[in-house]
């Protein structure tokens, strides 16, 4: 579904829109064209009225779109698309030339083709990491060493770098935004759990229920690496690893206070359901659960310490209430004591270790916080570099 705003709408009223939207389990694109602003519907929009939206104030008309791909539809992106890869604008009228081998093989192939690209006018270096193949004993890519070899690549010719990636039956690993809640609640907004649902349905054009399993979760606030489960067996495997804990988990935390250069919480920890709130209590408390986290020291800024934090279990709120209790207050933890006016909490799923769920191979996925954000970007660069390399 397209929605056309009127060229006088207002942002109050467009953003009351794409509220009212979201509450009901949809996921909006929001596209600024020249003369209005269009809003792209996806979801179940069958249950939609479009008289419903005709109503709103600053509302045009509202279009049914049945075409796949909407994201790259005309109809519902109407204006033309750049992209922007590093510094090289992808779209418009400059031409941008990707060029590179199918697949990245060693140090000296990628690199001589680099320059060799480069000189020949490209200025977007592609190769391939990961290639898979129906013969079990054809080559399947170097994963991630060939990642390896094309970040060097880049390094050494200043080329933006494009590789695919490869899509998985079993399993989907996305990074939740700080403030989505994980699965849906009583607040009504719009959760990651149902919008990768839509998501799944929209672009594979699932007419029927969509089974997506959660395996773990994220504090609303807290943005970060989430995997989900696209098969029940998946979910069922993947679950064992979390409660075997053989499933890694690792965040980064920027806390306010000196911490140790490494050290070893042990807990117990204890839910009010009332008030939803968590407090370190002696052993023997009834209902409490044990609760354990290992984290290290990775750089200083002002008054901010940079930790990497590994969980053993997977308590509500364990990192927030351990790290707190120990004197060390998350950046923007308004809940224990971290918190100012106007922070975010510092705190970001940014690695995933897990085994796949019927390949049996061992997987890992990194990403790191919003480095253009508060309080993240107080951190040298080399921070960053060192701490990637972090393995607790």
């Amino acid at each position: 579904m397209i929605i056309i705003m009127k060229p006088q709408a207002t942002e109050e009223q467009i953003g009351s829109l794409c509220h009212d939207l979201s509450r009901q389990g949809m996921q909006v694109q929001r596209n600024a064209g020249v003369d209005c602003t269009v809003l792209g519907v996806l979801g179940d929009v069958a249950r939609l009225d479009p008289h419903d939206f005709l109503i709103q104030p600053g509302v045009e008309r509202v279009m049914p779109v049945s075409e796949p791909f909407k994201k790259a539809n005309r109809k519902f992106h109407p204006t033309d698309s750049v992209i922007d890869c590093s510094g090289v604008k992808v779209g418009g009228r400059k031409l941008a030339l990707f060029a590179g081998p199918c697949s990245v093989e060693n140090y000296d192939q990628i690199t001589d083709t680099a320059l060799k690209v480069r000189a020949g006018g490209a200025n977007i270096l592609r190769g391939g990491a990961y290639k898979p193949r129906t013969s079990p004993y054809a080559f399947q890519g170097l994963k991630l060493e060939g990642l390896a070899l094309l970040e060097q690549a880049k390094e050494l010719t200043g080329m933006p770098i494009c590789t695919e990636i490869m899509k998985d039956n079993h399993l989907l690993v996305v990074v939740k935004p700080p403030n989505m809640p994980t699965q849906a609640d009583d607040s009504g907004d719009a959760d990651l759990h149902s919008t990768m649902k839509a998501y799944i349905a929209e672009k594979y054009q699932k007419p029927g229920a969509v089974y997506l399993g959660l395996v773990h979760r994220l504090d609303r606030p807290v943005g970060g690496l989430v995997v989900l489960a696209k098969t029940s067996k998946a979910a069922d495997r993947l679950s064992a690893q979390v409660r075997d804990k053989t499933m890694h988990r690792q965040y980064v935390a920027a806390v306010r206070g000196r911490a140790k250069e490494a050290d070893e919480i042990c807990d117990f920890l204890l839910k009010d359901g009332k008030t939803n709130m968590v407090c370190v209590v002696p052993a023997n408390t009834p209902g409490a659960k044990d609760a354990k986290l290992r984290y290290q020291k990775c750089g200083e800024a002002g008054e901010l310490t940079l930790v990497r934090v590994r969980l053993f279990t997977g308590r509500s709120h364990q990192i927030r209430v351990q790290l707190a209790h120990n004197g060390l207050p998350i950046w923007g933890d308004a809940r224990y004591g971290g918190g100012r006016p106007g922070e975010q909490i510092a705190l970001w799923g940014a690695h995933l270790g897990l085994i796949h769920p019927t390949k049996k191979e061992e997987m890992h996925f990194d990403a790191l916080p919003p480095m253009d954000a508060q309080p993240w970007k107080r951190f040298d660069t080399e921070i960053w570099t060192k701490e990637s390399k972090i393995c607790l």
